[in-house]
């Protein structure tokens, strides 16, 4: 398994839920997944053209960061 955050683990993602969505009989839960799976496909793209370098926070950093 790649590991998160890396382009391959979001295009891996990406494809899992574009499978998932082919089960889906609910025109529009499949339109939403695939959706979610172009999504996660240019997460993979920006990541890959930055080298991996996408700034990750827990959200207690990101709340003492903001205040």
């Amino acid at each position: 398994m790649a590991k998160q955050g890396t382009p391959e683990f979001y295009r891996t993602e990406a494809t899992r839920l574009a499978l998932l969505a082919l089960d889906a009989t609910d025109p529009s839960t499949r339109l939403q997944i695939l959706e979610i799976a172009a999504s996660l496909k240019r997460l993979a793209d920006y990541v890959a053209s930055n080298r991996g370098q996408v700034m990750t926070f827990a959200p207690r950093e990101r709340e003492r960061q903001s205040a």
